[in-house]
């Protein structure tokens, strides 16, 4: 739940500013992503549901249907809609791409853990025969 100012837009609570930069692109917001992916998944669900109203209109074929019965039912079915990013396919990519390089940025730095485990468990005598350094 959150306020609301009279246009019905949520009030942020003061919050420090952010500034998230990816090469020339720069966003400035107190907004958190979990805030902008709730946001979103609003947005899907609403945008879906004219989307099903108006396909329900076209295909009621001389039956007449109670609008209130036809947006009940739209709202139902949009409410199913579980991914934020169902009519945002450009967000999609970048998250993807964003997952994609930060699993690959975590099995580099598992491998030189792994290094510095390695490192760190073989004798003092051993190492330093290797570095050509004499204790």
């Amino acid at each position: 739940m959150s306020i609301v100012d009279p246009s019905g837009k949520a009030i942020q609570p003061d919050r420090e500013i952010v500034t998230y930069e990816v090469g020339n692109v720069k966003l400035a917001t107190n907004a958190l992503p979990g805030d902008k992916l709730q946001e979103a998944l609003a947005g899907a669900r609403q945008m879906a549901t004219m989307q099903l109203m108006a396909a329900a209109r076209q295909s009621q074929g001389g039956i007449h249907i109670p609008e209130e019965s036809l947006r009940v039912q739209a709202v139902a079915e949009a409410s199913k809609i579980e991914d934020p990013f169902k009519m945002e396919p450009a967000a999609q990519a970048v998250f993807m791409m964003l997952a994609n390089q930060i699993q690959a940025q975590a099995e580099v730095i598992q491998d030189l853990r792994g290094r510095i485990e390695t490192l760190e468990c073989k004798p003092k005598a051993e190492s330093s025969s290797e570095d050509g350094l004499q204790n």
